[in-house]
């Protein structure tokens, strides 16, 4: 089996980033400090009355989630392109950039929802919050096709004398474009997630005003309609399903275009009847030609010198960064955060970050025990198409896991672990089987011939098989459970854990609080997915992988 995206991360992929530099934390705890010092001591706290104030009907509610959504899809891709220009035209910025992304891409974009709100108007901090993880993931996509070109592309745009900004409009963006829109589409359920977290969120902050799907929702809770909560779930389903055939299907689609053809070729190119529907309608062909030469034109603008830059593995130049001395930030961050954060003592944030790994591994372990039993029921009875599978896990994929926490709320499953293990099961289900359907076809049929079985099957076949894709799809499946361990801890009655640490603190409306329990998240997101989960990936990967 190869070693695909499925299996691995990208930065495992690239042999970028494999490991936790000190470079990165150093960069996470000065821009900690920072935000301690420039933040004021003392914000209003939230006082909510228990009811929110009247949010209208539903369709109006909905229509101002689905406005949210395309303007979180269209802010996240304009900023990842102008990133990804600023970082091919400027080397320096790009060696800040992608330290940088490594950070961020691990910083629960829920969790920004205090500070958000301090910092912007209500509907902005909704759309912020949301559009925050896609951000980092698209733009790190970009910036890897940039470094990544076919050599012979590389030595045309180098013939050419092709200035940076020609280079990476018209040969680094274009191969960079599948990869991108697959981790586009691979973002859109968190950012579903995120978003109605959002707009249930700040009703709170903004004292029971709010609108969207999540503060509808939000009223039917406190007012106890469980009925008109069970609409608000069906019409949000009903929106992700929209969205999906209307933007995300469609981008696919046209990405495809611009895939090398020695990328993927076992795998049928996703179908879309609004794009099929729009290369068949004259006006809309035309004005798609229209705008595909008005970027192309744009792309053939001399700007700035001649490209010498060849294609190069991604990297961290730490000769640049030699102003950065870890021992001088990590006093900084002790000076601001004596100075600042004097009510959070340094004993109980510990004690919250091991009971959050503790909710989170054991998630993980649980998903781990629910799919390995169906996966070998598959690999026993396995049919031809796996058409259904493929539309069920991609529903539980999308599905939007956050309104049915009420209704565990309500018979009386508050488990953290239970509702993390909710949040990811989708996900990693569909990991494993995928990992399933790719076992080559000749070892299943001499595996038929011989009369394997049952748990032999499994033992001779299977896990030596889908090891190294089931060791990586718990990295896939760990990334929404840091947005989901926020909710999942403060529903649950023991009152322990980072996340509803982190949901006091916006309560209160202590901003320093945030900062640094939001800071102990990411530090714990970085160290879990480092140290744990990625060397037993990349030791799967390497031991089990078919050559």
């Amino acid at each position: 089996m190869a070693v695909t995206s499925l299996t691995l991360p990208l930065r495992v992929l690239r042999r970028w980033q494999q490991r936790t530099s000190v470079l990165e934390l150093a960069l996470l705890i000065v821009f900690v400090a920072l935000a301690l010092v420039l933040t004021p001591e003392h914000v209003q706290p939230v006082h909510f009355s228990g009811y929110v104030s009247d949010t209208g009907s539903l369709w109006r509610n909905v229509g101002l989630t689905v406005l949210r959504v395309l303007a979180v899809f269209g802010l996240g891709i304009l900023l990842s392109l102008l990133l990804s220009g600023f970082a091919c035209r400027f080397r320096w910025f790009r060696r800040v950039l992608i330290p940088f992304l490594s950070v961020a891409r691990a910083v629960p974009g829920l969790g920004l929802i205090g500070l958000m709100a301090f910092l912007l108007p209500v509907g902005w901090a909704i759309v912020a919050v949301a559009v925050f993880n896609m951000l980092w993931r698209i733009t790190t996509a970009i910036m890897d096709g940039t470094d990544n070109v076919p050599p012979a592309l590389d030595t045309v745009a180098r013939g050419l004398a092709m200035t940076a900004w020609q280079r990476f409009w018209r040969v680094s963006f274009p191969v960079s474009i599948p990869l991108a829109a697959d981790l586009f589409a691979r973002s859109v359920p968190g950012v579903w997630f995120r978003l109605l977290g959002a707009e249930a969120g700040l009703c709170f902050i903004a004292g029971g005003h709010g609108n969207g799907i999540g503060a509808y929702a939000l009223a039917q809770i406190l007012s106890g309609h469980w009925a008109a909560l069970l609409y608000a779930l069906l019409a949000c389903v009903g929106s992700i399903v929209f969205i999906q055939h209307i933007c995300v299907a469609p981008l696919l689609g046209w990405a495809e275009r611009y895939r090398v053809h020695n990328e993927r070729t076992d795998i049928v190119a996703p179908r879309s009847w609004l794009l099929r529907l729009w290369r068949n309608r004259p006006f809309l062909s035309r004005l798609s030609e229209t705008v595909h030469e008005s970027v192309a034109a744009i792309g053939n603008w001399r700007l700035g010198g001649v490209s010498r830059e060849r294609s190069v593995v991604m990297r961290i130049d730490r000769q640049h960064f030699r102003a950065v001395i870890p021992g001088l930030a990590l006093a900084f961050f002790v000076t601001a955060v004596l100075r600042r954060v004097p009510s959070v003592p340094v004993r109980v944030a510990v004690m919250e970050m091991g009971l959050t790994f503790i909710h989170v591994a054991a998630a993980l372990v649980l998903c781990l025990l629910i799919w390995l039993p169906i996966g070998l029921l598959v690999a026993s009875y396995r049919v031809k198409s796996g058409r259904i599978e493929q539309v069920v896990m991609s529903s539980m994929v999308l599905f939007p896991v956050i309104l049915l926490y009420p209704f565990f709320d309500l018979l009386r499953l508050t488990n953290p672990i239970l509702l993390l293990c909710l949040g990811g099961l989708g996900l990693y289900g569909r990991t494993v089987l995928e990992a399933v359907r790719a076992i080559p076809a000749p070892l299943v049929h001499t595996a038929q011939g011989l009369g394997v079985k049952g748990i032999l099957l499994w033992k001779r076949l299977v896990l030596p098989a889908t090891v190294a894709d089931i060791a990586g799809g718990l990295l896939l499946a760990v990334a929404p459970l840091w947005n989901a361990v926020i909710i999942a801890e403060s529903l649950a009655p023991s009152g322990h854990g980072l996340g509803r640490a982190l949901v006091a603190a916006v309560l209160i409306g202590d901003l320093h609080a945030q900062i640094l329990l939001l800071m102990l998240l990411t530090l714990l997101s970085m160290l879990f997915d480092r140290l744990i989960l990625q060397p037993i990936a990349v030791y799967a990967a390497q031991k089990y992988a078919f050559r």
